[in-house]
């Protein structure tokens, strides 16, 4: 019977909440966003929320503090029928996390949206609720709940990232997730009660936050007067009258408190009391933790609510408090400060990092100061990366002046020059006032130098700042640290494995190692870090050139400094990257070591290969880039056996090198014969071992395969500067398998007869598309190149200076005499790169080719998409890029033709630009088009039937052109297209390229926005 009598009030329950929400749902918003830049606690990125329509006229939305970021974004809505409007972020609370977007009503073509209306003071323990959004990526989502709490404590996320204080939250069981944040909580009324803002992971429960404070900021923006947020820089936690007692509430007092609660003139069990005070802030050294807080300005403030109107009425202006401490009664006068001004609104981009004024935020979860706090290192970039000073750092001092404000940054940073070496003092958030103090390397070569403001609208303003023209090159001072007392210092350095017999030879070997320190600005050629590092080897003087491998230098677009003997540093460049035997070639700046008081010298270099067990000593850098010196013997030759990597990256190929009787750890170094001359450079090769996770393999790489490419650059012989090779990788295979495979006999006793009986056969292409491919196939044996006998892969490196070659191979039981071209490398590799929203555009390198399955597309390649850009959601890493807006992009230059020209929307006939395609002449329209069809068979007639007149001039006219079409292809060879945002103003293009004609080597070029 009971059963009965309920089941009509259910029904009627529901129906009302169906009413509900077919009526609120109109007004839900699913946002779409991208995070531009690191910021305060905020990361780059795209994500997704949602928001509800508070003020239709104005097109107000309503959403969280974290969605609306304190960084710039870019953010859309789409609303309940899929139509898409632009948003600005025009307020976020400097603490509580809500915030407001706007759209333009005019935008809205088929829908009207009413507003929600807002209702704090609906909120009661027990009331059913609703949760509407777009949660954990759904297009909408409608949870139910009941209110447990209305007093929670504000949810704590985590030191270092927003949080939430001087406010209580709201609490249900409904389980929200992510996506659903800035959801409205509805009563059966159809009104917002609440806004979602989090919930628990480890259990259903959501977090809401109260509306009395959004409710009176959007007042203020419907009025169009400014947003008063006041602050003592203190933060307040509320305590029931058990928990006030036990701080030393004298027992009147809260027998009054109780009274005045009876009598309706409170509405709380308790008042607030003081957590945590900032140093040096307004309320320090007159206010401490455990302070019961019980009037201000005469008035009882026992709310957070209280409390909140008493700061926001009084910003810039004095009031005074009164406290219960221990007992006794405190009355302290306080100045209320400008909560906005403590929120990050500018912020200054240098070296590809973001730097900015320590915010409240960051001060409160670290207890800090903000008087004079240094600036916040919200993203290292890579100037910064390579001092160390990383996200979360704060800086104190550049080039020993004191950083107290972003001000003191950019006229520092502005005086320093490029090239100049200064000292920097920062400590890291994570470890508080443990100050470090390193050596910032500015280089302007890469990174423009903006200061960013930001504007009511939402929108940051860029302004490139001026920095002084000309650099340092490398002076003493500016290279590095003191000067050796003597020669014979380093001598007295020098670690012997062995007895000190005859080593002197040695030590002057010693002299001629540096230490090289490679720092890339952008990732590209599959680059797994930002700082790459090795040894180096002196080896001429005129002109100055040093010889390192290709794990100290992996590219040539970076930044090179070279140190002498642990005492003194200058810069290096790349004059040559060899495609195959892992070795580069620096032009370094003798002037500034020999400025500094130094000698220089070259290794001597000797022309006798090594021979198995041939006495050798090495010579070489320990991990601290000390010398170190060993008598060790050649092992043998053994081919470095590297594999294609996960993410495409330079490896070497075709490559023999010697081994040691013993390990030789360390950055590398020589192996020279007893009178000090270098045989062999020993050095790192990278590779990616089983679970495809780098690692480096060493081994010593003889002179022939590196000497004659440093006699080419040393006499100038340009033509002698490139080096010619076969795309095809080569392995060693046992004369027992060739003879499986039918080698007839007299070739088995040809290679019988050598050193090192094995058969070379092609164990794949490193280039798919090479001419080599037509010709040659896996699988065959290699057995001479112009009539020499090819016993080992080393053996390659005679033939590289041709264009072709005459290859015998054996292939399916016979022989074959093949005319194969051979591939020139000019050593330059990457020497252009392109930004284009948010992507690293470059020429395919040789490991991304290689990768591929069937052919090379003919486009250009992408090797990175920032977070928080248009391409993070639009295009993949390691594709190429064929067509922009189906024009064909085979080229860098192609390319940026396009992306450059790419201008707003206008009206274009459709053309057959193909040849190949039938385009559908379109009937004139029979009906009007604001009339419907009226049957299923006139509907695709109507459809696609010519518009009217009206529509037609419609449709001519201009629009603003959001959106690009971008085809790709993958490594596999498929073509995917996708539909590419634009944003000009966070992601303007830009070209980075090599230029002998400035005085800086590269030229960086920004082109306007579009």
């Amino acid at each position: 019977m009971h059963a009965q009598q309920h089941e009509p009030a259910a029904r009627s329950a529901s129906s009302s909440w169906e009413r509900t929400l077919d009526r609120c749902i109109k007004s839900i918003v699913s946002i779409k966003a991208t995070r531009v830049k690191c910021l305060d606690t905020e990361i780059p990125g795209a994500f997704s929320a949602t928001g509800f329509v508070v003020d239709a006229e104005r097109g107000l939305i309503l959403s969280n503090r974290h969605v609306v970021s304190v960084s710039p974004i870019i953010a859309q809505a789409v609303l309940c029928n899929y139509e898409e409007i632009d948003l600005q972020p025009i307020y976020r609370d400097p603490i509580h996390d809500f915030g407001f977007l706007k759209y333009d009503p005019a935008q809205l073509r088929f829908l009207d949206v009413p507003a929600i209306p807002l209702y704090p003071q609906g909120a009661r323990v027990g009331q059913e609720i609703r949760v509407v959004g777009n949660d954990a990526g759904e297009k909408l989502s409608i949870l139910s709940g009941t209110l447990a709490r209305l007093d929670r404590q504000a949810p704590e996320y985590g030191t270092g990232e927003y949080n939430d204080f001087n406010t209580f939250y709201y609490q249900a069981a409904s389980g929200t997730s992510a996506g659903s944040s800035g959801s409205p909580v509805l009563d059966l009324a159809g009104r917002a009660i609440a806004l979602n803002a989090g919930g628990a992971t480890r259990s259903s429960s959501s977090y809401y936050l109260p509306l009395h404070r959004v409710q009176r900021a959007l007042a203020c923006l419907q009025q169009e007067i400014p947003i008063p947020r006041g602050t003592l820089q203190m933060e307040m936690v509320y305590r029931s009258f058990d928990e006030l007692k036990q701080l030393g509430l004298a027992s009147y007092m809260e027998q009054r408190l109780r009274q005045m609660l009876t009598d309706g003139i409170i509405a709380s069990e308790g008042l607030l009391v003081v957590k945590s005070v900032l140093p040096e802030g307004p309320a320090a050294d007159k206010c401490e933790p455990g302070d019961i807080l019980l009037s201000g300005n005469g008035d009882i403030i026992a709310s957070f609510i209280d409390f909140e109107a008493l700061l926001d009425s009084h910003v810039d202006k004095p009031i005074q408090l009164v406290f219960s401490r221990a007992g006794h009664l405190i009355q302290v006068d306080l100045r209320v400060q400008d909560m906005h001004a403590l929120v990050p609104h500018k912020y200054v981009e240098f070296g590809g990092g973001v730097v900015h004024d320590l915010s409240y935020q960051m001060a409160h979860s670290y207890g800090l100061s903000l008087r004079d706090p240094g600036v916040y290192v919200a993203s290292s970039g890579y100037i910064l990366g390579t001092a160390y000073c990383v996200r979360r750092s704060v800086i104190r001092a550049v080039n020993n002046q004191p950083v107290n404000h972003l001000a003191d940054f950019i006229r520092i940073v502005q005086q320093l020059p490029h090239g100049a070496r200064v000292p920097i003092r920062y400590y890291s958030l994570n470890r508080a006032k443990k100050e470090k103090i390193m050596l910032l390397h500015v280089d302007r070569r890469w990174h423009p130098f903006h200061l960013v403001t930001r504007q009511e609208t939402g929108l940051w303003d860029y302004v490139t700042l001026p920095s002084p023209n000309g650099s340092t090159g490398t002076s003493a001072e500016s290279a590095s640290t003191d000067k050796c007392p003597n020669e014979d210092a380093l001598t007295a350095s020098v670690r012997q494995a062995g007895p000190m017999t005859a080593q002197e030879p040695m030590h002057q070997v010693a002299e001629c190692l540096v230490s090289i320190d490679c720092y890339p600005p952008f990732i590209i050629d599959g680059l797994q870090t930002t700082h790459a590092f090795g040894a180096g080897l002196v080896v001429s003087l005129d002109p100055p050139m040093i010889v390192c491998d290709r794990d100290a230098v992996p590219v040539a677009v970076c930044d090179i400094s070279v140190t002498f003997r642990n005492a003194v540093t200058v810069d290096a460049h790349v004059l040559f990257l060899h495609p195959f035997y892992n070795y580069a070639i620096l032009a370094f700046d003798i002037a500034g070591v020999t400025r500094a008081g130094y000698r220089v010298q070259a290794a001597t270099l000797s022309n006798k290969p090594l021979d198995k067990n041939d006495p050798v000593h090495y010579v070489g850098l320990g991990g601290d880039s000390m010398p170190v010196i060993k008598n060790t013997y050649v092992a043998g030759t053994r081919r470095i056996r590297t594999k294609e990597c996960k993410v495409p990256r330079y490896r070497a190929v075709n490559v023999e090198v010697a081994k040691t009787g013993e390990p030789l750890n360390g950055q590398g170094g020589v192996l020279c014969n007893a009178k000090g001359a270098v045989q062999a450079f020993w050095m790192n090769f990278s590779i990616d071992d089983d679970d495809d996770e780098p690692r480096a393999v060493m081994g010593g790489l003889a002179n022939a395969l590196w000497v004659p490419m440093v006699e080419a650059f040393r006499t100038g012989n340009k033509d002698a500067q490139v080096v010619y090779g076969l795309e095809a990788e080569c392995w060693s295979m046992q004369l027992a398998h060739a003879r499986l495979m039918q080698l007839p006999d007299h070739w088995m006793d040809r290679f019988s007869s050598q050193a090192s009986p094995h058969v070379l056969y092609i164990l794949g292409f490193t280039n798919p598309s090479s001419a080599c491919t037509r010709l040659l196939q896996v699988g065959d044996l290699v057995l001479e190149i112009n009539g020499k006998l090819i016993a080992s892969v080393n053996d390659l490196h005679q033939f590289d200076t041709l264009a072709e070659i005459d290859m015998v191979v054996f292939r399916d039981g016979q022989e074959q005499r093949l005319r194969v071209p051979l591939t020139p490398f000019d050593g330059q590799e990457t020497t252009r790169v392109i930004g284009w929203q948010g992507m690293y555009i470059q020429d395919a390198y040789q490991a991304a080719r290689e990768q591929v399955r069937e052919r090379v597309p003919e486009g250009v390649y992408v090797s990175c998409c920032l977070f928080g850009s248009p391409a993070q959601l639009g295009v993949q890493v390691g594709v190429w890029i064929t067509e922009i807006d189906q024009v064909r992009v085979p080229t860098l230059d192609a390319f940026l033709d396009v992306v450059t020209q790419l201008r707003d929307d206008d009206h274009v006939e459709d053309e057959d630009t193909s040849g190949e395609l039938s385009h559908l002449t379109l009937e004139d329209n029979p009906l009007n088009d604001a009339s419907r069809p009226d049957s299923v068979e006139n509907s695709a007639k109507w459809l696609l039937a010519r518009p009217t007149a009206a529509l037609a001039a419609a449709a001519t006219l201009p629009t603003k052109k959001t959106h690009v079409r971008v085809k790709y292809v993958t490594r596999s060879n498929v073509t995917h297209v996708s539909m590419l945002r634009l944003d000009w103003h966070y992601w303007p293009t830009w070209q980075i390229n090599k230029d002998t004609t400035n005085l800086l080597g590269w030229t960086l070029k920004t082109f306007p926005g579009h």
